[in-house]
């Protein structure tokens, strides 16, 4: 996690893009593009902690560990009165962040 004074987060390095791209995938990578144009276009309205990533291996989950990083998140950002914003491109994943309190502030597709 990123705290207001640290956002928006620097360009990612050309190393980082290659290692998404091997990695992730053409489409991920694209995926990810998008939604970096978009937050150009129209970036979150106010001072916010941003989550880079959260993921928990598939054979862990469903065990509460997403459920404890989130909650920990959480309580680490309360005390700025902030929101938290993040991105993801999962069902599943907007499914659980929505369970955990979190609201859905725009779409890219």
């Amino acid at each position: 996690a990123v705290p207001p004074e640290q956002v928006p987060l620097p360009a990612a390095s050309l190393r980082r893009q290659l290692g998404c791209l091997v990695w992730q995938g053409a489409r991920a990578m694209e995926g990810w593009s998008r939604v970096t144009e978009a937050l150009r276009r129209e970036p979150p309205p106010a001072a916010h902690w941003y989550l880079a990533t959260l993921g928990v291996d598939p054979r862990w989950q469903g065990r509460g560990f997403g459920r404890a990083l989130v909650e920990s998140l959480v309580a680490l950002a309360a005390p700025s009165g902030l929101a938290i914003q993040l991105e993801c491109d999962r069902p599943e994943s907007v499914d659980f962040y929505r369970a955990h309190g979190f609201e859905r502030w725009g779409c890219v597709r």
